[in-house]
């Protein structure tokens, strides 16, 4: 049911067509669920273009939607070159922490502990010696100070991801501004922006070496699309 669902999502921004020659197995990062997937930026891609990569989402439902979504029913699991794994993206590292279901929870239902590492923590055990490159990293979390926090620190390690796609709509304009320098920082430009998230583009990247098994996987780098200019003053106007 959720499956058939996901698929009568229509297009929205971004439309990443737009920014790549080929939407063949790409490689992603998705943190975070909170939207659903009526609303995902890259479901319908990955599963039509065999994208690779890691999805994650700490809820205990989220998790299990994310999981039947990539891998089928629960008990029935396939293969798949989507990894869904259940850990908490956030500001500091931290021991498990007890992480309640979304909406009203019953009492008998069950909580489960969950890591809790920083962004830059994740990328360093998960993606820096699993993956040559990557070509997505979505932040889809509506609680717009987090995703800045995540953003915030030390610079984000390799690979870097080609495009960084967050929420932006609920940042005050000094969040905002600081979050564009912070990207500028590590080598980003704006690129585009709906009602409630912006893109950003990865300027000077070298190509990687070839591609290394990871998980099991053959990877394939695609080339993205070169894009226009931005003026200063569309950057800076939330």
């Amino acid at each position: 049911m959720i499956r058939a669902e996901i698929e009568k999502r229509t297009a929205s921004f971004p439309q990443w067509e737009k920014y790549f020659t080929s939407l063949d197995n790409l490689i992603f990062v998705k943190i975070g669920a909170k939207k659903g997937f009526r609303n995902d930026a890259v479901y319908k891609y990955a599963t039509k273009h065999n994208w690779k990569g890691l999805a994650i989402a700490p809820n205990p439902k989220s998790f299990e939607a994310l999981q039947e979504a990539y891998l089928g029913p629960i008990g029935a699991l396939q293969m798949s070159p989507v990894t869904p794994l259940q850990l908490k993206v956030s500001d500091q590292n931290l021991t498990p922490e007890r992480v309640l279901p979304i909406g009203n929870a019953s009492k008998n239902e069950v909580q489960t502990d969950v890591k809790t590492m920083t962004l830059q923590s994740f990328w360093k055990q998960n993606v820096k010696d699993h993956f040559d490159n990557i070509d997505i990293l979505v932040i889809d979390d509506n609680d717009a100070a987090n995703a800045l926090k995540l953003l915030k620190g030390e610079a984000l390690g390799e690979p870097k991801p080609r495009f960084i796609l967050f929420p932006y709509s609920h940042l005050s304009r000094h969040e905002y501004r600081a979050t564009g320098t912070i990207l500028e920082e590590n080598g980003y430009k704006y690129i585009g922006r709906d009602a409630e998230d912006e893109l950003h583009q990865l300027i000077e990247h070298q190509s990687p070496p070839l591609a290394k098994a990871s998980i099991g996987l053959a990877l394939t780098r695609n080339t993205a699309k070169p894009l226009p200019a931005t003026s200063e003053s569309e950057l800076h106007s939330p």
